[in-house]
């Protein structure tokens, strides 16, 4: 009888260690690490929350809570190269509970190069952290539910089997390289949360063909799109009143800053007239420009803005005065040494003293022949009178007579006061 029972009570114990998703049989201590499903979690008392942490390969679907330390298994391997031991976890579900603490994050390289084919996030989930998901490059799609607000740096990196992308409104920031180097990426859309595309975000996304803008974006720094040579389509919610795009150019429209130039092929690329400055990296690479024609509204110019334009041979440079451009910012990195300078009549003397201007391989006035349909800036033949850095200090001079001692610049020439 005593054994009878004995059997019967050690059933019932096996049967409570193996029910699923059940943390009351065993007692978690604050930042302990679990195990559930094969999947490593970081416990948070305070708030009764669990992030997850790595996987372990390969992926053991037990249903059971447990401790790590009491995991019967070697450390878990999730490493960049994959070595002897690895296998890919193919399709993956991230809870939204591991017994009574709910899954808000998935940590900081929680699943990189793990070899996950599809996966699909709690809505509990609010934060997907840095690399989560990089080099899964059999990742070929990605909902994202809505209640995730924030994704961290390099998450999606050279997921390269990813071809659409669509954030949910509920996501506020992703970070740096967020979706670069996913090789297969051909649409991608903002959502109406997100307010800033940041540095690198596609970086080198070469079959990504159409962006689509939300409301909400309200930033979008340089080189969001290097690399992106099919760019083509890019639509603009009608409730943004920050971005433009016509004729392949991409405006910020506030501040008057062309923020990036699709590469497709036009025989003279212009500015528009108004434009302000010229982004950082908003032509870098472009292969299609030959001519460029910067109106007599450009001062200033982001780093590489124009670097590295290989068939580049001739810029059209309208304004009397040479903007001011820093050394450092490589504006037209790779291009110069090969490259016509046509400035207006005038201004040939300053252009060839000015820093950056100065290292064109020829500076000459009047636009150069083949180039049509361009007329010569208004401002070759203001009135206006600038001081060698580029200010206006007086508008529409007739003479210079009131001005104090000083050299400045009146209709193209150097003018030097002494009194």
């Amino acid at each position: 009888m005593e054994k009878n029972v004995f059997k019967i009570l050690a059933c019932m114990a096996l049967i409570v260690a193996l029910a699923p998703n059940k943390a009351s049989a065993t007692t978690f201590d604050d930042d302990e690490t679990v195990v559930f499903d094969g999947i490593h979690y970081m416990l948070n008392d305070n708030d009764k929350t669990a992030e997850t942490h790595w996987a372990i390969f390969p992926l053991i679907r037990t249903g059971v809570l447990s401790k790590a330390s009491s995991y019967p298994y070697p450390d878990p391997i999730c490493y960049y190269d994959r070595g002897e031991n690895y296998e890919a976890l193919g399709s993956l579900v991230i809870p939204e509970n591991v017994g009574e603490y709910t899954v808000t994050e998935i940590g900081d390289y929680s699943f990189h190069n793990s070899g996950v084919t599809n996966v699909t996030i709690s809505s509990r989930v609010k934060r997907i952290g840095e690399g989560a998901f990089i080099w899964n490059d059999a990742l070929s799609s990605l909902e994202l539910p809505d209640g995730v607000k924030t994704i961290g740096d390099n998450a999606f990196r050279f997921c390269k089997s990813l071809t659409t992308v669509a954030l949910p409104s509920s996501v506020q920031s992703i970070g740096y390289g967020c979706f670069a180097d996913c090789d297969m990426l051909a649409t991608f859309s903002t959502g109406d949360g997100l307010t800033t595309i940041p540095n690198g975000a596609f970086a080198r996304c070469e079959k990504m063909m159409t962006l689509n803008i939300g409301k909400s974006i309200e930033k979008i720094t340089g080189w969001a799109f290097i690399g992106c040579d099919a760019l083509r389509n890019i639509y603009i919610d009608e409730n943004n009143s920050t971005f433009s795009y016509t004729d392949g150019k991409l405006m910020n429209t506030s501040t008057k800053t062309l923020v990036y130039c699709s590469n497709i092929a036009e025989n003279v690329y212009r500015i528009p007239a108004g434009t302000i400055e010229i982004g950082e990296c908003a032509l870098i690479y472009n292969s299609n420009v030959k001519s460029l024609v910067l109106p007599a509204s450009v001062s200033a110019f982001g780093l590489n803005s124009v670097a590295e334009c290989p068939n580049l041979t001739s810029v059209h440079a309208m304004a009397a005065v040479p903007p001011v451009i820093d050394p450092y910012n490589q504006v037209f990195s790779n291009i110069a040494s090969h490259c016509t300078l046509n400035v207006p009549v005038g201004s040939l003397e300053l252009y060839k003293e000015a820093p950056v201007w100065k290292d064109f391989k020829e500076i000459v006035e009047n636009p150069a022949t083949g180039v049509d349909d361009i007329e010569a800036s208004s401002a070759a033949a203001d009135n206006n009178v600038y001081s060698l850095d580029g200010r206006i200090v007086k508008q529409n001079a007739t003479n210079l007579d009131d001005l104090g001692e000083g050299i400045y610049i009146f209709q193209g020439k150097k003018h030097f006061i002494r009194k």
